[in-house]
């Protein structure tokens, strides 16, 4: 604290003490409490099923599913922090008299996003083999087949967390939003209390893959009432791009040794043959990724 006091003596003169407004500091907080699910619901999600996993099975359990959902939550925050540098954008655009130029990029962000996180997905199954052994080591062995499971919810998560964030929020939809999260939380609740004690953490990994999938077609179904397009035979050719890369990723994972710096060489190699083949195919959004990253 010290050597921040010669900071405010030279800045006593530039500061200027006003008067609060409690009431819109009121105002403001009780706003707030509106994005609280917007923000929060996936942690439900996980602390539900980790509740109850922790009653019905082991804590051994809880730590492979715990860890598992870790890993697709990185991938998840990667992809959630482009849809953040997008908001901004969005908000000014969306002031913008002709309202074809946001629906267009809205349009185009949700398609380079299905892009992007259909191979991730799958990357994601592929080097999970390879990965698992140096990374949580040889006990963790289920991460593999649970991964095989829930690796979609890095297509739908994301999915749904554009639409809400790039569409909603900015449409003042937040109360359809806000019901269809409650839903959720009620439907993954109820989905996991019958599933898990029986499925344990593939019960788990159901419940929280049907309740995500549901919000997905809510939200698809609002959106589309802006003549929002997903252009399949985009996703189609990034399908085909995916499974050939799927195909050599988990051949290495197979063949070479389960150390770090092979998985590392191995999501390099998976992205340069995605890249190259979903380029072949003309991909037209990878294309329009690849000319706006150089």
């Amino acid at each position: 604290m010290i050597n921040q006091l010669p900071l405010i003596l030279n800045l006593k003169n530039y500061i200027k003490y006003i008067h609060v407004d409690w009431n819109k500091v009121i105002y403001i907080i009780k706003q707030s409490f509106r994005y609280i699910l917007a923000n929060g619901y996936l942690f439900l999600y996980t602390v539900i099923a980790n509740v109850i996993l922790g009653i019905s099975q082991t804590y051994e359990k809880v730590g492979i599913f715990a860890n598992t959902l870790n890993i697709l939550m990185v991938a998840i925050i990667f992809i959630n922090t482009i849809d953040l540098v997008m908001i901004p954008r969005m908000i000014k655009l969306s002031t913008i008299k002709n309202e074809n130029i946001p629906r267009t990029l809205l349009e185009n962000n949700i398609n380079i996003q299905i892009a992007i996180t259909i191979p991730m997905a799958l990357g994601m199954v592929g080097i999970m083999p390879g990965f698992y052994s140096w990374f949580f080591g040889d006990e963790f062995y289920e991460t593999v087949s649970l991964m095989n499971v829930v690796a979609i919810l890095l297509v739908i998560v994301p999915l749904n967390m554009l639409i809400s964030r790039q569409y909603l929020m900015l449409n003042n939809k937040l109360k359809f939003y806000n019901i269809t999260v409650l839903f959720g939380i009620a439907f993954n609740l109820l989905l996991s209390i019958a599933l898990i004690p029986s499925y344990g953490i593939y019960g788990a990994a159901i419940a929280r893959i049907m309740t995500e999938a549901i919000l997905l077609i809510l939200n698809l179904k609002e959106l589309f009432k802006e003549q929002i397009q997903i252009y399949f035979d985009h996703i189609f050719k990034s399908l085909i791009a995916s499974l050939i890369m799927y195909g050599i990723v988990i051949w290495i994972s197979n063949h070479f040794p389960n150390v770090w710096y092979y998985t590392i060489c191995n999501i390099f190699c998976g992205i340069f043959i995605y890249l190259v083949i979903s380029m072949l195919l003309k991909n037209k959004y990878i294309v329009m990724l690849y000319k706006n990253l150089i």
